[in-house]
Formats: structure tokens, sequence, C-alpha cells
């Protein structure tokens, strides 16, 4: 019986020795947990979510929304990694979102130009939509100034109608573009396919509103995000994006803008922030703020840790089973940003060359 005791001690795993050891010493699990501290108070993993965070799983929670149209994720992995990777693989737009998801995707140039889109695609679909777009009534995201123009400016009566279409919405996502650059999101004005117009500068700030360790532990990045271009930020440096990815049953064209910012001192519990703020998408979306950190245990030799977070407005969470159509896309959220965690970690892996 002893014996079997002695057994049945040394077969405890790693795992329960270490919840054995926090619950008894409580700095111990302050110390296991400190790479989520860029998230307290606002985020509280578990104790289990602390040791397998430690030992390499990625770990991924659903955030609460006060918003019925709201979702938000938190992941975290460990990798093997610097700051300098993981800001060159990010100006590497490109090559470092590839997915089969991912259609397409390009950098715009500084300045933006027309150039930069002429290899986007426009589904057959959403050229059908635009043909039967009026303002409060349309199948794509778009102003009532975009949707005036497009009626106005495409002959719909012309043979080549789509490619026409097609250069319209190439020539919007340029101008939106440069309006944003200039005016920040408040220049981008409204959507206005639906009966209720809806400001995209106002969505944003509830975003902002609803992500408070920003403001906590990196108050100068979160200005800069909020009041983009009127704020200067030391250390930051930016670029926007256009892609097309396969999102549920269509693909969505979205415009990034993407914030690389390597604080002066680690003041703000990270190494980087990376944070890309959408400014258009086609679908589904309303409005979008994804933000990566590397962060490390204990200054620069402690384990790095990506952190990445997302929150974003949905146009498909309200009415009729709200509550069943929630739990799917959390469910897929969840799911989705384990998976690109892992392969994150995976291209962080490779070098440069052999993406």
């Amino acid at each position: 019986m002893r014996d079997a005791m002695r057994r049945q001690r040394s077969a405890l795993s790693a795992g329960t020795l270490a919840l054995l050891v926090l619950s008894v010493h409580p700095a111990a699990a302050q110390e296991l947990c400190a790479p989520w501290g860029f998230l307290a108070p606002h985020v509280d993993p578990s104790r289990n979510d602390c040791v397998r965070a430690r030992r390499g799983d990625p770990v991924v929670k659903i955030l609460d929304a006060k918003d019925p149209n709201e979702v938000a994720v938190v992941g975290i992995l460990r990798v093997e990694s610097s700051r300098e990777e993981l800001v060159e693989r990010f100006r590497d737009i490109e090559s470092f979102k590839q997915s089969p998801n991912v259609l397409q995707i390009a950098k715009f140039s500084k300045p933006p130009r027309i150039g930069d889109l002429q290899n986007l695609t426009i589904d057959s679909g959403d050229i059908d939509d635009l043909r039967a777009c009026r303002v409060g009534d349309c199948g794509v995201k778009a102003s009532a100034r975009a949707i005036a123009r497009l009626q106005r400016e495409v002959n719909w009566s012309a043979p080549d109608y789509r490619e026409r279409v097609s250069d319209f919405v190439r020539r919007m996502l340029l101008e939106s573009v440069i309006s944003y650059a200039e005016g920040g999101i408040a220049a981008l004005g409204e959507y206005a396919d639906q009966e209720e117009p809806l400001r995209l500068a106002e969505e944003f700030d509830a975003i902002l509103e609803a992500s408070p360790y920003l403001a906590e532990h990196a108050p100068a990045f979160h200005r800069y995000l909020a009041d983009y271009p009127d704020v200067p930020l030391r250390g930051s440096e930016d670029f926007f994006y256009w892609s097309n990815e396969k999102l549920g049953l269509k693909s969505v064209i979205s415009v990034t803008h993407v914030t690389i910012y390597t604080p002066p001192s680690l003041n703000a519990g990270s190494d980087v922030l990376v944070a890309s703020k959408q400014i258009y998408a086609s679908h589904y979306f309303e409005a979008s703020l994804g933000l990566a950190a590397l962060v490390r245990e204990r200054g620069e030799e402690g384990a790095a840790y990506l952190v990445y977070l997302n929150r974003s407005r949905l146009d498909a969470l309200g009415g009729r089973w709200s509550g069943l159509r929630r739990k799917i896309i959390e469910n897929r959220l969840k799911h989705g940003t384990e998976t690109n965690l892992v392969a994150t970690r995976e291209r962080l892996r490779k070098p440069p060359d052999s993406r």
C-alpha cells in the first residue's frame, strides 16, 4: 500500500505540482502570471491559464463585451522572438498574413496611389449588390456620398460596367485612405448601407473606451490611436494595407492602418506594441481594433510572450437568434485566434527569406 502511494505521488504532473506550489505561495502565482500584467486588472487569467502559457501552449479567452454588437478575444503564446524580429515581420505584412483565407493583400505606397490597388479583384456578387445599392439599402458598406457617386458616375448600360464598378471601388478605397491620413477616423463619415447611418468615429471611440488597458499601460499610444493624425508619437511608424479575405459566406475587402510602437522605455509593460485599426470593411465589420504586444517576463533575459487582442463590432449580432449567432462567432473567433497564434510562432521561427 505504501509503495503504491509513493508511486502515485511520483506520478503527479509538473502542472499539478505547479498548481500546488501556487496555492501555497501567492507570490509564485503572481510571477507565473507576469506576462498577463499588461492587461491587468481587466483580464484575470486562471492559474491553469498561467501554467499552460508558461508551458508553451496557446491560451485564448473570450472577453466580456458590454455592447451587444461587440466581440472581444485575447490570446497569449510563448515565443522565441525579439522585438526586432517581430517588427520586421509586421513590416512585411503581405508575407506575415499569408493564409488560405487571405485571397489578396498589398501595402499602400507613401503617399498612397491608385496603382497600389491594381490587383484587387471585386467579387461579382458585390458588383451585383452595388448595382442595386441605394442609401439605406445596400449590400456593401459605403457612405451616402459614395453611393450617390456610384449611381451617377457608372454607366450601368455599358458592356464593361463590371470593370467600371471595380475601378470605382478602387478609387473609393484610395480616397478613404487619403482622407483618413489627413483627417483621421472622423474624416470617413458614416456608413449609409442600412436605414440607420453608422458614424465610424463613434464606433471606434467606443472600442477604445472598452480597451482601458491601453490608456492605463500605454497612454501615449492610446492618445495616438484616438487622435491620429493630430498628435505625434515618438518611437512609432505607420503604414496602410488592403486585403481581400474569405470570412464566412463572403469575401471581405478591408483597409487597415498599422502602427508599430516601440516604447522609449518599458514602462508600457511591453517590448513593442502593434495596433491594426480598421478604416474600412465591405461586409460584417462596423469597427475593429487588433493589438499585438511582445511581453517579457523579466527584462531582456526573460521568456517572450506574444499577446494578441481583438475587439470588433459586427452587424450580424442583433435581431432574432442573436444569442446563437454570438455563440457561433465567439467559438470561431477563439479557434481562429489559437490557430493564428501558433502559425505566427512558426513564422517567427523561420528566417525572413524562407517564409
